[in-house]
C-alpha cells in the first residue's frame, strides 16, 4: 500500500471521529450516484433502506450534537459508533481497492476505527472547554461537520491533498483550545486569571497526598458545576478538583480607646463585692 492510500483511511476515521457518521453518509451517497466503487459486501450501504437509516441517523446527531445540553452526554454514547463508522468507511474505501473484505475490515479497524476514537476522544474533551461558552460550543460542532465533509470530499476527489489538510487541522485544533482556555479565563476570571471553579488540589485521584498534612485526612471531592465541561476535562486528566478553603481574615487589633474603657471598668469592681455575690 502507498502512502496515500494509508493516509485515506486515517482521514476517514479523523472524519468520523470528528462527525461520527457524516463520512459514512457522504460515502453511501457517493456510491449511490456512481461516484465512488463500493465493492462487495459494503455496495449494500448504497442501498435504500441503507442509505435512508444511515442519513437519518447522521441528522439525528447532527441535530443534538449543536445542542449545549444533549452533546454532553451523546459525545459519552457516540463513542463506539464513531470508531464503528470509521472502520466500515475505511474498509470500504479499502476494499474498492482490490482488498479482500476480511482483511479491508481489519485494516480499517486499526487505520480508521483507531483514528476515529482517539479524535472522538480529544473532540470530546476540547468540546466540553469550548462549550463552557455555548456560542463558541455551537461554532465548534459547525467546524467539525465542515472538515470531516472536506476529509471525505478529498478522499474521493483529490487524495493529494489530505497530508496538508491533516496537518493544517491538527494546527487549528490546538489553537482552537489554547483560545477556548484564554477566553475562559477572560470572561470567568479574575484580574489575575483566576477561575471561580473547585480549586485543583497537587494531587493525583489514586496517588499519594503531596502535601504531609494531607496523609491522615481525606476530603470528599465538591459536587462539580452545572454544565461545567472543564470538570470532565481534568477528571480526565486523573486530577480531583476539591473547593477552595474560604479565606480567613486576620482578628483586629484592639485599640487604645477599647483598651482603656476595660481598664476602667475592671478598676471600678470592687472584689468584696464579687465575693460578697458569691457568699
Amino acid at each position: 500500500m502507498t502512502p496515500l492510500e494509508i493516509l485515506a483511511p486515517v482521514a476517514l476515521g479523523v472524519g468520523s471521529g470528528l462527525a461520527n457518521l457524516l463520512p459514512l453518509a457522504l460515502l453511501a451517497a457517493l456510491g449511490r450516484a456512481g461516484v465512488v466503487p463500493l465493492a462487495a459486501p459494503f455496495d449494500g450501504l448504497s442501498s435504500t433502506p441503507a442509505l435512508v437509516a444511515v442519513w437519518l441517523a447522521a441528522l439525528l446527531e447532527f441535530v443534538a450534537d449543536k445542542h449545549t445540553t444533549a452533546s454532553r452526554p451523546l459525545h459519552r454514547l457516540m463513542a463506539p459508533v464513531a470508531v464503528a463508522g470509521g472502520t466500515i468507511a475505511a474498509a470500504s474505501h479499502t476494499a474498492a481497492g482490490g482488498h479482500p473484505a476480511g482483511e479491508a475490515m481489519t485494516l480499517g479497524l486499526l487505520t480508521g476505527g483507531a483514528a476515529a476514537g482517539l479524535v472522538h476522544t480529544a473532540r470530546r474533551y476540547l468540546r466540553g472547554l469550548l462549550g463552557l461558552v455555548p456560542p463558541v460550543g455551537r461554532a465548534a460542532g459547525y467546524v467539525e461537520d465542515l472538515m470531516a465533509t472536506s476529509l471525505t470530499w478529498m478522499v474521493a476527489f483529490a487524495p493529494w491533498l489530505l497530508p496538508a489538510f491533516l496537518v493544517a487541522a491538527l494546527g487549528m485544533a490546538g489553537v482552537a483550545l489554547w483560545l477556548g482556555w484564554w477566553g475562559v479565563r477572560r470572561l470567568f476570571g479574575d484580574a489575575d486569571g483566576r477561575l471561580p471553579w473547585p480549586r485543583l488540589r497537587g494531587r493525583r485521584r489514586h496517588g499519594s497526598p503531596t502535601q504531609p498534612g494531607d496523609a491522615g485526612s481525606a476530603s470528599p471531592p465538591a459536587a462539580a458545576p452545572a454544565d461545567d465541561g472543564a470538570t470532565d476535562l481534568l477528571a480526565g486528566l486523573g486530577f480531583v478538583l476539591e473547593p477552595a478553603a474560604p479565606a480567613q481574615s486576620a482578628p483586629r487589633p484592639m485599640t487604645d480607646a477599647e483598651l482603656d474603657r476595660i481598664l476602667a471598668v475592671a478598676g471600678s469592681v470592687d472584689a468584696s463585692d464579687f465575693t460578697q455575690s458569691r457568699q
